[in-house]
């Protein structure tokens, strides 16, 4: 098996098909999952407390698009390794969700998951943080879409470790505890489906129905992935 890896020091990442934003826009239910081995900040590089995920149309000012990341800036005590995620919405505002301190050189499953009524967090198939939200998902025409990095001309939130399967449904996936798996299979509320098991060359294949291939930018391939249950079924 393989997996991405992300150096922060290389300023790498992966950009996402431009149709990304505008798949995701108007969505009353979202729900954005990865495996991710968090290796903490590298300190050889600037703001690198904070290290993006996925973001999906999210630049500065109002309607933010996805910011799915570890770092989190906005509790009292800022931690560098908490997720912190962040879904705009056409309700309008902000509502920033940080979760637990995501553990650093181990594999990790984090999701978010939006219903139409809250935004809830898992890791590792557990909650652990949740709060109210409404409206649908709101990109505002933005067409950036990137794995490992945060948007062009802003801090640049470079991840520093490895991402394995990334996956973004138009449901909420998850309703209670759960047994986290890998390798899932395409669905009907598969929006975007990235395994980054290639392995080589620079190009990763989206396996939903949708073709949101991506390219890859400094980024190097590893011989690892995480040890979990391959999905059986679409969840």
């Amino acid at each position: 098996c393989s997996s991405l890896g992300f150096q922060g020091a290389d300023q790498g990442w992966v950009q996402l098909d431009t149709g990304v934003p505008a798949a995701i826009d108007g969505l009353a239910e979202l729900t954005v999952e990865a495996w991710v081995y968090n290796e903490g900040p590298d300190t050889s590089i600037a703001d690198s407390r904070y290290r993006s995920v996925v973001r999906i149309a999210d630049s500065p000012g109002l309607p933010r698009g996805i910011m799915f990341r570890v770092g989190a800036a906005s509790e009292t005590d800022t931690n560098e390794n908490k997720l912190e995620v962040l879904f705009g919405t056409s309700s309008g505002g902000q509502v920033h969700l940080v979760g637990d301190e995501v553990p650093v050189n181990t594999w990790s499953h984090l999701a978010a998951v939006y219903d139409g009524g809250s935004l809830t967090l898992y890791q590792d198939g557990v909650e652990t943080d949740s709060t109210a939200l409404s409206g649908t998902i709101t990109t505002d025409g933005g067409t950036d879409a990137r794995i490992g990095a945060a948007y062009p001309g802003g801090i640049p939130d470079y991840f520093n470790g490895q991402v394995a399967d990334v996956r973004i449904s138009s449901s909420a996936r998850y309703t209670a505890d759960f047994s986290p798996t890998i390798s899932w299979l395409n669905d009907s509320d598969t929006v975007g489906l990235w395994h980054l098991g290639e392995g080589t060359g620079t190009t990763i294949s989206d396996s939903s129905d949708n073709g949101f291939d991506g390219t890859l930018t400094d980024t190097t391939w590893a011989s690892d992935c995480p040890d979990a249950p391959t999905a059986c079924t679409t969840t």
